[in-house]
């Protein structure tokens, strides 16, 4: 099953796409990051949107945006071949972006299942 992406999703998702290779290496860092210890406090994102030209509400969007793409990849198991093919047809980045993305999903694999099994708890 390739996952399918919501319109909210790709919004909050379509900010990032003016970001370079890197800046956009460094967002999905926090992503991941904050799989493990949670959202970055207010003063932190509005340091980063600064310093990436983006508002500190569209860049939260986009951080929690992340973290679910991240989440989601490793609940469902997808082989890289697909994730990254799920990754391109679905969503508004550049290539390095995508790219970018496969290679943290990955490395968060482990983790992120983790994650999305506590929240696949019913409550």
């Amino acid at each position: 099953m390739i996952m399918e992406m919501g319109k909210e999703l790709k919004v909050d998702l379509e900010v990032l796409k003016t970001l370079d290779g890197e800046a956009f290496e460094q967002v999905a860092a926090i992503a991941a990051a904050q799989l493990h210890s949670g959202a970055p406090g207010s003063k932190a994102i509005k340091t980063a949107a600064a310093t990436l030209n983006l508002g500190a509400e569209e860049l939260a969007a986009a951080l929690e945006a992340l973290s679910f793409v991240i989440t989601e990849s490793a609940r469902q198991q997808l082989p890289e071949q697909e994730l990254r093919t799920a990754l391109q047809e679905q969503l508004p980045l550049s290539e390095a972006a995508i790219e970018s993305l496969v290679r943290v999903s990955l490395a968060e694999i482990p983790h992120a299942r983790r994650v999305a099994e506590d929240f696949g708890h019913p409550l």
